[in-house]
């Protein structure tokens, strides 16, 4: 199912202004969603290749975004718009639960029905076209959008090509022979299904606008302190640490912190819960708890952190500590977090959490050096200068300190630092311990508005010469957009003078740095019979900065009113101007007739 354009933003047509056509009005008879087999595969190569419609669809009722793995339901408008002729009989399937569309175990269909008097093909339920004389709805190419609403129960949240949308396995059938294919239930999913590969068309990744989210995670840490305690034991304090390592959009609620051996930590030593965690951020807390025993004892306890995140997703990490009764040399810890852990292009503020941990039983350490590779000296940073150096840590003891960077890049990339602890015992021996943090440069979306404007908006029959104005402006915050296609769903490429652009001072590429517009104008001949009005897209591509592409379309609309009769167009030097390009434009034709 390509995706030309947008729901609601159709191509190019013509409608005459007239009252209702007696014989070509319809009704609908509700034909429900069914969940059954799917249609089976059949033939060899390339399957159901057909291009007899365009095919788009927006989401009416259904989540913006979802959690990838999950199941949901949605109701998706399905618009069709005919390539071909007549074409009798149109089905819609719709794989269930990420199973494919042909050959699957589990399928959801729908089909378009006829019933007299009325022909509504926009409204999502009907009713549409009969023009085979059966019970089910058809499509002839010069009818506006038909929309069918299309109910699915049982929707996977995956995304196969990795566009960050949902996508689904979907196909529509038809048959081309109002004479030998008959329908006569269109709640038969049986009576669509294809028998060759002309009367199908098949999209296995259809995307759907919704956002596809990977499942909300924490990384859970516990540190004893110490580790190692002369038997028979005594108090030790448990540092426990839960960050949310989720998705910049996934806060978590940390709920619950339960240890399999002391038990609810909520309100132990200063735990205390509920707690909310935005994206990168690291809670920590700490407890004291008696481990006793005989020498070459140890006992390791696991803490298990619960939360939810904020569509609802419950997750559970653990994270365990051991303490050991035996007579341990001297020996520490480090630890370093960043938050967050995700900045946008092309970059932000950083603040690094470090903490150093004396995790010897009975010695005292003296921290002679704490150095960031990228960073230098961490002592030297504001909110990391200790009032008295060295450091003199004792048993058990900790430091924690912060300090804040200034972390830049491109999308994509992952800046990583790594800091070093270095101390010497009260034997005279030397320690060095060092942890590392990461953080990731995300892109930020480039988009382009597109704006078109007729001038005149209206034209007596049987037509004339209009202007249209075009202006693009990139919409981003920070990247540059390049411009390079202008083209029109009538008048082709803009960017020149041909057959159907008379004149144009369009031209790409266009360099638009964020906020900048780019406007310019072009002519063609709109014609048409009194009462028709002429309608078409100006598509303006391009690529930014990162080699994304961008993409957008405006509308203008012209009359042909009948010759004499007023336009709606206010008296004023707007309608001047207007009036003065058609003369001019009637001018030129004058003159190119007597030539």
């Amino acid at each position: 199912m390509p995706d030309l354009l947008p729901a609601g933003r159709s191509p190019i047509f013509r409608h005459r202004l007239a009252a209702a056509l007696p014989g070509l009005l319809f009704a609908i008879v509700s034909v429900g969603v069914s969940a059954q087999s799917c249609p089976p595969e059949f033939g060899s190569g390339q399957i159901c290749t057909a291009g007899d419609f365009r095919v788009t669809g927006v989401i009416t009722e259904g989540p913006d975004a979802c959690t990838e793995g999950d199941t949901i339901a949605l109701t998706l408008r399905v618009s069709l718009t005919s390539t071909a002729r007549q074409r009798y009989d149109i089905g819609l399937f719709a794989g269930n639960d990420g199973e494919p569309v042909l050959g699957g175990q589990s399928c959801s269909h729908t089909a378009l029905v006829p019933l007299e008097p009325v022909f509504d093909p926009g409204s999502g339920s009907g009713p549409y076209r009969d023009l085979d004389g059966d019970a089910c709805g058809d499509i002839d190419n010069g009818d506006p959008v038909n929309q069918r609403d299309f109910r699915l129960d049982s929707v996977l949240c995956r995304d196969n090509d990795g566009d960050g949308m949902l996508d689904l396995s979907g196909l529509v059938t038809w048959s081309i022979n109002a004479n030998q294919d008959v329908c006569s239930d269109p709640a038969d999913p049986a009576s669509f299904f294809p028998l060759q590969n002309s009367k199908c068309q098949l999209d296995p990744d259809f995307n759907l606008p919704i956002t596809v989210e990977p499942p909300p995670a924490m990384a859970v840490t516990k540190l004893a302190l110490p580790s190692n305690l002369p038997a028979p034991g005594g108090p030790v304090r448990f540092v426990v640490s839960v960050r949310n390592t989720s998705t910049a959009t996934d806060t978590l609620t940390l709920n619950s912190l339960e240890d399999d051996i002391h038990g609810d930590l909520d309100g132990q030593g200063n735990c205390s819960l509920p707690r909310g965690l935005a994206p990168g951020e690291l809670y920590l807390c700490e407890f004291t708890a008696d481990v006793t025993g005989n020498a070459g004892d140890s006992e390791t306890d696991t803490v298990t952190a619960g939360a939810i995140d904020d569509d609802g997703e419950t997750l559970t990490a653990s994270a365990s500590a051991t303490v050991t009764l035996i007579d341990a040399p001297a020996s520490m810890k480090v630890l370093k977090v960043a938050s967050p852990v995700f900045i946008s292009e092309p970059g932000g503020t950083v603040t690094y959490h470090v903490v150093v941990a004396n995790t010897s039983d009975t010695e005292s350490i003296t921290l002679t050096g704490l150095v960031d590779d990228l960073y230098g000296n961490v002592f030297t940073k504001t909110g990391c200068v200790q009032p008295v150096q060295p450091v003199v840590l004792g048993p058990g003891a900790i430091m924690f300190c912060s300090f804040s960077e200034t972390v830049t890049g491109v999308p994509g990339e992952v800046i990583t630092d790594t800091i070093t602890a270095t101390a010497t015992t009260a034997a005279g021996g030397t320690l060095e311990e060092f942890d590392t943090a990461s953080v990731r440069v995300r892109d930020v979306s480039s988009a382009i508005a597109t704006l078109k404007s007729a001038n005149p908006t209206a034209l007596p029959a049987p037509g004339g010469a209009v202007r249209f104005d075009v202006r693009v402006r990139n919409t981003s915050p920070t990247d540059s957009v390049t411009l390079n296609s202008l083209v029109d769903t009538v008048y082709g490429d803009i960017t020149f003078v041909h057959d159907q652009v008379l004149a144009t001072d369009c031209s790409v590429p266009q360099q638009l740095p964020p906020g900048a517009e780019y406007g310019c104008r072009f002519t063609g001949e709109v014609t048409g019979s009194p009462g028709e009005f002429h309608v078409d897209y100006v598509v303006a591509q391009g690529v930014d900065d990162d080699g994304v592409a961008v993409r957008d379309w405006a509308r203008a609309q012209v009359t042909i009113r009948i010759p004499g009769t007023a336009t709606s167009i206010p008296v004023g030097p707007g309608w001047l101007a207007a009036a003065a390009v058609l003369l001019l434009g009637t001018g030129l034709r004058v003159l190119r007739s007597r030539k």
